[in-house]
């Protein structure tokens, strides 16, 4: 025996490397997802790519914030022109560091506060009136005779006219100030011309299935039984309005709503928080003829 030793040390000294990397790319093989679930996610990445629907609304809307809502309230004759006060919590909303270092000097700040009546009374009229927000809905399952999703879990609009909206800061303090700013509501509540009805999604098959692969993907790291748990097909509508006028304040629950007459442009759905993956459109604008709402679903295929 002892004289093959050096023989079967040579071999694995020989063969090691290649051998121990053979064993090494072997063991994490137990590991790896079931070729279903790894197709699954193949698929998923295909139909990203394969399902791409332009935005053709993206950057076009502003968001609501204490700065977009304070150039709104100017925009819709909510103030005097020479409305001092009014003036002075414009600064302290969108000029934070120039109302801290200069609004204790009376004689600097009446300056500053003159020269910003002007800025403001002048360039007011491009001031934005256009505003989006976003909503987390639930979606059923795909309906392939209406070729869409039902919104589900209550999630739905069914004649709705009012949407009450907090600025997606509007928790947070302002230039240091916590709460309410005088005559500046964080929050709006939009007053829409015509009922809002949407509980039901039109999807294009492919697009959805991209999506139900993509939701799938989600939990397969999670153990099996934890899986249908966990499972969401969560979505989000953006809403897209222009407002037409202010109608005054009213005391909620908690804060002060600005009452916004407006009309409803659009509501798109996105898979996503962030609206990077656009699933559907519909248009409200109703064109002389139209009788009801156009979904939109083209995609690049």
């Amino acid at each position: 025996m002892k004289r093959f030793l050096p023989i079967i040390v040579l071999v694995s000294f020989l063969m090691g490397p290649a051998a121990f990397a053979q064993e090494a790319e072997k063991e994490p093989a137990m590991e790896e997802t079931p070729k279903e679930e790894k197709a699954e996610v193949d698929m998923a990445d295909y139909y990203l790519d394969a399902t791409t629907i332009e935005d053709k609304y993206s950057g076009k809307y502003s968001k609501i914030t204490p700065q977009s809502l304070s150039k709104l309230y100017w925009r819709l004759h909510v103030f005097d022109s020479g409305d001092n006060r009014a003036i002075d919590n414009y600064m302290l909303i969108n000029e934070c560091q120039i109302y801290q270092d200069n609004v204790n000097n009376d004689f600097e700040w009446n300056v500053i506060r003159e020269a910003v009546k002007k800025v403001v009374n002048d360039g007011k009229k491009n001031f934005p009136t256009q505003f989006e927000f976003f909503v987390p809905v639930h979606l059923g399952r795909y309906d392939t005779e209406q070729k869409g999703f039902y919104l589900v879990d209550y999630t739905g609009y069914e004649q709705v006219r009012r949407l009450e909206v907090r600025s997606i800061t509007g928790m947070h303090e302002v230039c240091g100030k916590d709460g309410e700013i005088k005559d500046y509501p964080k929050a709006v509540l939009f007053v829409l011309q015509e009922a809002l009805t949407y509980v039901f999604a039109e999807v294009d098959e492919h697009v959805a299935q991209a999506y139900i692969l993509r939701k799938q993907r989600e939990i397969l790291d999670l153990p099996p039984d934890e899986r249908q748990r966990r499972y969401e097909r969560t979505a989000y509508v953006r809403m897209r309005l222009n407002v037409l006028e202010y109608q005054g304040n009213i005391r909620g629950r908690s804060n002060i709503l600005a009452i916004l007459q407006s009309e409803l442009d659009g509501v798109d759905l996105f898979e996503d928080v962030k609206g990077e993956r656009l699933l559907s459109s519909m248009i409200m604008k109703r064109e002389e003829g139209e009788k009801r709402p156009a979904q939109e679903s083209n995609f690049n295929e």
